[in-house]
């Protein structure tokens, strides 16, 4: 049935009534049809949908109804609510389970008859029905009964209504859904046409966010009665161009007409919900959506096959639905990102977005819209809003994929080239999204007010990493379908199934050449038409997809999805016989699946990597490949077991080759290791029992065996094995018994290490570590060669010390040995040139022997029995605290009996400063003094016998040419301490006078240099013997940091030497800024206040004793005042003193220093005393 009017006439109104339509279906012409606006006019306000955890806010019910006719009116003459069923009207029905009709009726007078109804036959001619009353019953009127006759069929309703009305979604979801669920259901069991009208109003109304609740109401009821449609497609379903545009067909008037087809109706679904989802600034739900929507679509062809006229239609339709939706996302993500301001503006479904600026991913349609040009196509831009406009979609050949090598990649763009992606999440495409079971389920999934609320209590960054996944799973799926496509049209090989090394030559056969058909016979895309005009055009744009795709999956951390890319990009490259490329590829991921257990998959990756690896004579590599197969569990018949380990056979005859396999050997061969007894003899043969587990299914033949035993630790360095042998067996399949044996050469305690088997050029590394015990002690001989050192506690640090080693033969006797020292604490080995002894024989005589002493080694001349070695080892710590460090020492030898042995003590010292030294610098006049305080920590008596200075001048230079520092000695105060004996806690203070030759010299460190003796005591005899071996004149280092106050004002004072009792004398007043002139920045130091202190009881001053004024970098002013004396003798200057200065920052000329003045009597005064001299 048709109408005149159009669906989108019908207006909103503000009742909290939702309305379902159904219309009766006849066997013969249908009556005129009532007009849509007449069977959708009562309509729904807000329905809410709440997000998790927050409330929901009841509508009120406002009553009333608005509508018109295509021809503009309606009143209510000749209407008849309630009233008989006849000839002269239709019936319609309604069903009120909620208590609406009351607010209903009322308005419904004014609206009836209708007028001037268009109704066009089937014939197609169009007759107009001036006035059609209307008669409206309730759904359980007597009147309504079913009939079986056919005669009344006219009298059967028209239209059905179904009255809902909710207060929030708990009700809606609760009671009012359920209820709709039900109508619907028994609507389709009558055969009776229905229709759920609720959301192009609210679109209308700009309710956005209540129109896509509505829109997936609709898709749910719909999933539920797919009966209701006349096809699966029509004629022309296209291959997925402007798939967002509502436009492209008149969906609505096939709806209306019952004409749509169940793939244009979910087309049309989608574009709407992604249309209001863009409006609501949420692209990320559109992409998340998609995935759901691509994959019922896709089951939705396949059951469905013969109802699409070409073969290749589902593949093309989801490769060109997935780019057109890609390239729509990101413009939609560029324009929020770009535009934050107008996130706040949702219409008027009270949508708010957080206006943040966004991560911004360069948008894929900037890269889409020139891909066109590089395959030799033009397609028009298009700058449209992505939810009203379809997207014009182009692809480019260019790309530089990280899977191709060859040329044509290496000139390939990428989609998403400059992607800057980060990201944790991994969804499946199944998780993405999908809408099972109606709104409840809907809203547990990541969509709508999941992701709304996403965008509040996540940051950008975690939504763009959600945007980013849904694209990955797009792109993939895209490129899955393009190879699919790829093999439909016979340019690569089709998959194949079973043995791989009996089914390769059937695959890469040349019978089947590719189908010589145009692209754009068969494809209405442009991409697709040009990437299958050549293999290498489509080899391009597959590796370009699937690159992007790549990128996205690692920015997103989803591993396993990568693994399954990989693994699809390097069977694409295998089928080309680009075995290098796909060798890579195959080995990034096969650990992958051998991890996770995935036999299946492990299966696949292998063999294709053993086929690669063995077309690039990569020989190595195979054997491990092939080894790897044979592991149990992972090949499923005979036949390749014996192929698999027959190449390993090959490749074992192969002359000169040395292949080492050390991965996946324990999965063929396992070890086991009895051992009879834990401890042998030195030199005493040995013999073990190997049961060795063969998994092969056939025997092998080894050349040689080996178990190798090692050192639990081996601190030296180098690696003593136990190497037990056995040579020229044959392991059979299952367990085999065999006895290894060797001689114990080496005492010391072993572990056993690992198994080899040397079959041919393969040698095979089974490792035995962990599992049973299995050690064996070597033991020696009874020894009595003896190793002490002694350490004398404590020790000084900056300073050399000496370490006692005492070496004793007693009743055996050493024919060479080797001496080795070192400190793993880090102290200091001191390489003297030679190292002198004490040697005492059996006998008692003794004698001083020399060593050389090379690299922290001695090596020692034969020594017999009853024999004594001692001698004083250098080391010195350097650190700043007491602390303790160890020494070890390394003793090898050998017996006139050959037998090797060594020993290695190790020994712990303390070190500490001899001296703990306290340091003070004091400016005065021009000059510094250093107090230093000595204490002596030691534990002994110490003498000093000389200290000085160390990097300080020992005198004033003239000449620049002899200073060799900044600083040089005025003064020593402190020749006394020379030969003093410091007693433990002893303190002593020294000063220092001593200056700088220039303020300019920078600040540097002194070092106090201080020799001195320890007093040992007498008492040690062994002190007593090596008292010729030992340097007790020790030098002590410590250093002095000297930090200078800087000279910021000189101060020169002139006045006279003499003067006489009430005299006038003038003093003059100089003050120079020391500064660079250089510098011409103003600081507070050009600000100067200067005053002149005194003693008022020796003088009277004539004049300003403060003056403030400014004092530029490097300048000089003169001041002066007149002084009056009022009492005679030597009397002190005044002061001259800087207000707010340091006085160390100030220097004073060499006539300020002399303080004082003599002031005679008056000459008119008659004295007895004569002037002898003034003393100046």
């Amino acid at each position: 049935m048709s109408t005149t009017s159009s669906p989108s006439e019908t207006t909103a109104t503000t009742a909290t009534t939702t309305t379902t339509t159904t219309s009766a279906s006849t066997s013969t012409s249908p009556p005129p049809s009532l007009p849509p606006s007449i069977s959708v006019t009562p309509t729904a306000t807000h329905i809410p949908v709440p997000s998790p955890n927050q409330s929901v806010t009841s509508a009120s019910a406002s009553g009333g109804l608005n509508s018109s006719t295509a021809s503009g009116g309606l009143n209510s003459s000749s209407a008849s609510i309630n009233g008989e069923v006849g000839v002269d009207h239709i019936t319609i029905s309604y069903q009120d389970d909620f208590g609406v009709w009351k607010y209903l009726e009322p308005d419904l007078w004014n609206h009836l008859p209708l007028r001037n109804i268009s109704w066009r036959t089937k014939t197609g001619h169009t007759k107009i029905v001036d006035k059609m009353p209307v008669n409206i019953l309730p759904h359980n009127d007597e009147r309504l009964k079913p009939t079986y006759e056919f005669q009344d069929l006219y009298k059967k309703p028209y239209l059905y209504l179904y009255l809902v009305h909710c207060d929030d979604a708990d009700q809606y979801k609760n009671a009012v859904k359920p209820k709709i669920k039900q109508w619907v259901t028994s609507m389709s069991e009558r055969h009776q046409e229905w229709l759920i009208v609720l959301a192009l109003i609210y679109e209308r109304a700009q309710l956005y966010e209540d129109a896509l609740v509505q829109y997936f109401e609709l898709e749910v009821l719909f999933t539920e009665t797919k009966t209701t449609f006349e096809s699966i497609t029509n004629n022309d379903p296209g291959d997925g161009m402007d798939i967002l545009d509502v436009n492209k067909k008149p969906y609505r008037d096939l709806i209306f007409n019952n004409k749509i087809s169940l793939f244009d109706f979910k087309h049309y679904l989608f574009a709407k919900q992604a249309k209001l989802l863009f409006l609501l600034h949420r692209p990320v739900e559109v992409a998340s959506r998609a995935n759901a929507f691509i994959a019922s679509i896709q089951r939705i062809i396949s059951k469905n096959a013969d109802s699409f006229s070409s073969p290749y239609f589902r593949e093309a339709w989801v490769f060109s639905v997935s780019l057109e939706i890609i390239k729509a996302c990101q413009d939609g993500y560029e324009k929020l990102s770009q535009s934050p301001s107008s996130l706040g503006q949702g219409g008027a479904s009270g949508t708010t977005v957080n206006p943040k600026t966004k991560i911004v991913t360069p948008p894929l349609s900037r890269f889409l819209n020139n891909v066109t040009s590089g395959l030799g196509l033009v397609s028009g831009s298009n700058t449209s809003s992505p939810a009203t406009t379809p997207a014009t979609v182009s692809l480019s050949s260019s790309s530089s994929s990280s899977f191709s090598t060859t040329t044509a990649a290496s000139k390939a763009s990428s989609i998403l080239s400059g992607l800057g992606i980060t990201g944790t999440q991994s969804l499946t495409v199944t998780q993405s999204s999908t809408l099972q079971g109606g709104v409840s389920n809907w809203m547990r999934t990541p969509s709508l007010n999941s992701i709304a609320e996403l965008d509040r209590t996540k940051d950008d960054k975690q939504e763009k990493e959600l945007f980013d996944l849904f694209l990955s799973d797009l792109l993939f799926n895209a490129g899955q379908k393009l190879e699919e496509l790829a093999i439909k049209l016979k340019i690569i090989p089709k998959d194949y199934y079973g043995a791989l090394f009996k089914s390769v030559e059937e695959l890469f056969r040349k019978d089947d050449a590719p189908n010589n058909i145009s692209t754009t016979s068969i494809f209405s895309y442009p991409p697709l038409q040009a990437a299958f005009q050549s293999v290498e055009q489509f080899r391009t744009l597959y590796l370009d997809v699937m690159n992007q795709a790549e990128n996205l999956f690692t920015q997103t951390n989803r591993t396993r999805a990568l693994a399954r890319l990989k693994y699809s990009v390097g069977t694409f490259h295998f089928k080309l016989k680009e075995f290098g490329l796909a060798e890579n590829l195959f080995k990034s991921i096969v650990n992958l699946y051998a991890r996770e257990s995935w036999t299946s998959l492990e299966y696949a990756v292998k063999t294709k990597l053993g086929y690669c690896q063995q077309q690039l004579n990569h020989i190595v590599d195979y054997t491990g490949t092939c080894v790897s197969l044979l592991s149990p569990g992972t090949l499923s018949n005979k036949e390749e077991k014996n192929y698999y380990l027959d190449q390993i056979i090959q490749i074992s005859n192969t002359k000169d080759l040395n292949i080492v396999q050390t991965q996946n050997t324990s999965k063929l061969f396992k070890c086991k290791i009895k051992i009879a007894q834990k401890e042998y003899r030195f030199l005493e043969p040995i013999t073990i029992i190997v049961k060795i587990r063969s998994n092969l299914n056939q025997p092998m033949t080894i050349n040689s065996g080996h178990v190798n035993f090692v050192k639990p630790s081996n601190p030296s360095g180098t690696v003593d094995k136990l190497i037990f042998s056995l040579n020229d067996f044959v392991l059979q399949p299952g367990d085999n018994i065999l006895t290894f044996s060797t001689v114990g050469t080496i005492k010391s305690l072993f572990v056993k290490e690992s198994l080899w088997l040397k079959a041919g050029s393969i040698s095979f590394a089974i490792p035995l570590r962990g599992g049973d015990a299995g050690q064996i002690q070597i033991i020696e001989t009874a020894s009595a060669i003896t190793l002490d050192t002694i350490a004398p506690s404590p020790l000084f640090l900056c300073c050399v010390q000496y370490i006692t080693v005492r070496i004793g033969t007693h009743t055996d006797s050493i024919e060479k040995g080797v001496l080795s020292f070192s400190s793993p604490s880090g102290a200091t080995i001191i390489n003297a040139p030679t190292l002198k002894a004490l040697l005492k024989n059996k006998h008692g005589h003794q004698s001083i022997v020399e060593f050389a002493f090379k690299n922290e080694k001695i090596q020692l001349e034969p020594l017999d029995y009853g024999e004594q070695l001692e001698f004083f080892l250098p080391v010195m710590a350097v650190n700043v605290d007491p602390c303790t460090h160890q020494f070890r020492v390394d003793f090898q030898y050998q017996k006139q009996t050959k037998e090797t042995y060594s020993i290695s003590p190790i020994e712990n010292a303390l070190f500490i400063n001899p001296f703990s030294v306290e340091e003070q610098v004091i400016p005065l006049n021009n000059k510094y003094f250093l107090k230093i305080q000595l204490q002596c920590n030691a534990p002994l008596p110490i003498v000093i016998t000389d200290y000085l200075l160390d990097e300080c001048d020992s005198q004033y230079y003239e000449n620049e040419s002899d200073r060799k520092y900044s600083f040089y000695l005025m003064k020593d105060y402190n020749q006394s301490l020379k030969n003093t004996t410091l007693y433990p806690g002893h303190l002593i203070s020294t000063i220092f006078e001593f200056n700088k030759y220039s303020d300019k010299d920078a600040n540097r460190c002194f070092r106090l240099k201080v020799q001195y003796i320890n007093k040992l005591q007498d008492l040690d005899p062994q002190v007593l013997e090596c008292k010729t071996l030992w340097n007790d004149q020790v030098d002590f280092f410590s250093p002095i940091n000297i930090d200078c106050p800087s000279h910021l004002y000189k101060i020169d004072i002139s006045i006279s030497k003499i003067t006489y009792l009430g005299s006038i004398v003038p003093l003059g007043i100089s003050i120079s800024n020391l500064q660079s002139s250089n510098n011409k920045e103003t600081t507070t130091l050009n600000n100067v206040q200067y005053s002149i202190d005194y003693d008022p009881s020796f003088w009277t001053v004539a004049g300003r004793t403060k003056n403030s004024f400014k004092l530029a970098n490097g300048k000089t002013q003169q001041f002066s005042c007149d002084l009056i004396p009022i009492c005679s003798g030597a009397l002190p200057l005044p002061r001259i003193n800087l207000i707010g200065i340091d006085q160390v920052n100030v220097v004073y000329s060499i006539s300020t220093n002399n303080d004082h003045i003599y002031v005679y009597p008056p000459i008119n005064i008659n004295s007895a005393c004569k002037i002898i001299s003034t003393g100046v």
